[in-house]
């Protein structure tokens, strides 16, 4: 039974291998969902490539080996660090001995994730690697909606396939809906999802095939002929 759960998992990286790209504020929950994701994954080893190790606080425990810029975990997972060349870490990766079935990459807070998403679509990746997912966290007790007067908090949310409005025990329903009513205007056909802590079901964030190169970059266009003029991939 469970070969044949996991066969399909396995022949993913036949058609590249599957990348979730997470984005949000400092403080959005960012840590919390990669953590969440790390400790729950079963029978799927996936890499995930973040800024600072020192931000990820991964349970000793599953810890079995360690170098400077990769922690290897007990159930077949790995974290990396950037070290601010991504395509380098991506191929760290895809190197290993071991495949790995999953790679999810986290932006800095202030990240527009359209120049991470281009490290994709626009090298040698594209051939190796299949965007799968862009997932914006939204942290409902801070996010302000004159952040929407920034540029990076625009296209976070302009860019997200799925936008999980997180911390939602912390604010009033009511504020909680009117903050996804201000984010429909923006992308209206965006999968929204209500956490806390930033639990969420993994199926409903990872595997999901929702990132449309087609419509990303429509969407590109039309933001700058909105007044949107910011050149987004030299950010």
């Amino acid at each position: 039974m469970t070969s044949a759960i996991e066969a399909p998992v396995m022949n993913a990286p036949k058609l590249g291998l599957p990348v979730t790209i997470i984005t949000g504020f400092l403080g959005s929950g960012k840590t919390t969902l990669l953590n969440h994701i790390l400790t729950n994954q079963s029978g799927v080893k996936t890499a995930v490539l973040v800024n600072e190790f020192g931000e990820i606080g991964i349970d000793n425990e599953l810890i079995v080996a360690t170098d400077d810029s990769m922690i290897e975990l007990s159930n077949g997972c790995i974290c990396c660090t950037i070290n601010s060349d991504l395509l380098d870490a991506v191929y760290k990766v895809l190197e290993r001995p071991d495949k790995i079935d999953y790679l999810i990459v986290e932006t800095t807070g202030v990240a527009d994730p359209l120049p991470v998403a281009l490290t994709f679509l626009g090298t040698e990746l594209r051939d190796l690697t299949r965007l799968d997912s862009i997932v914006t966290l939204v942290d409902c007790e801070n996010f302000s909606l004159d952040l929407f007067n920034s540029e990076a908090a625009y296209s976070q949310i302009a860019y997200g396939d799925i936008i999980l409005l997180n911390k939602t025990d912390l604010v009033d329903e009511a504020n909680v809906d009117a903050l996804e009513v201000r984010i429909r205007d923006i992308k209206n056909d965006a999968r929204i999802l209500r956490t806390r802590q930033s639990q969420v079901p993994l199926p409903l964030v990872l595997s999901v095939g929702l990132f449309e190169s087609d419509k990303y970059f429509d969407a590109a266009d039309r933001s700058k002929t909105h007044g949107h003029d910011h050149d987004h991939a030299d950010q």
